[in-house]
């Protein structure tokens, strides 16, 4: 798995280099302003480049050639899991690590922004990841490029409303009660994560590839 997590970097890096830059760019500024829309949009451009692999890789005709290799359909969909896990984590903690910075120059550190706000970038990777992968993976990235619009559309529409509404939201996560749903969401995340995970692993293992 090393070695296809390691292709999929140097693609992200080498075919998205511009959009890869605006991600970081968005996010660190986000976290300098204590701005959540920019940040929202740093972890929406980072997910939605992780997952364009699969398109390229199906264009490329990768995944007949790794019928080839050594290679089970198991460790092919997980590391497509694993990459975009690893690509929007890594946004989140350059989000924390910025917002922290920030927080100690500018002499104030709102954690419950820091939190709510990576909770969200948390919450938006998955709803990327679980709406994008399985049906490109199993369908192909043409019939699965309409899913994924659909998913983006949602997750911009998402991001829209909860930044209408989050002065709202982030009163209600200042309690005990709103800290207890913060901490179910993201336990439920990470099980339709890893039911998402299973599922695409089983209809992939099922695909006729040629």
């Amino acid at each position: 798995m090393k070695g296809l997590l390691y292709k999929d970097m140097l693609l992200l890096v080498r075919q998205y280099k511009i959009f890869l830059l605006v991600s970081i760019g968005f996010t660190v500024a986000g976290a300098w302003l204590q701005n959540s829309f920019w940040t929202i949009y740093g972890v929406f451009f980072i997910n939605v480049l992780s997952t364009s692999s699969i398109q390229i890789d199906d264009q490329m005709k990768w995944f007949s050639y790794c019928e080839c290799l050594p290679l089970s359909r198991k460790t092919i969909v997980s590391e497509k899991y694993v990459f975009a896990l690893m690509s929007g984590g890594g946004i989140i903690l350059l989000h924390i690590i910025m917002s922290v910075i920030a927080g100690l120059v500018n002499g104030y550190m709102n954690m419950e922004w820091i939190g709510l706000t990576s909770m969200t970038m948390y919450l938006f990777t998955v709803v990327i990841t679980i709406g994008t992968i399985p049906l490109n993976m199993y369908f192909g990235s043409q019939k699965g490029m309409l899913a994924r619009y659909v998913i983006m559309a949602l997750v911009v529409s998402m991001a829209v409303v909860m930044m209408n509404l989050s002065d709202q939201v982030y009163q209600v996560f200042q309690n005990t009660s709103g800290t207890g749903a913060a901490v179910a969401a993201v336990v439920l995340a990470a099980l339709v994560y890893a039911g998402a995970w299973i599922l695409t692993i089983k209809l992939y293992e099922k695909k006729e590839i040629v």
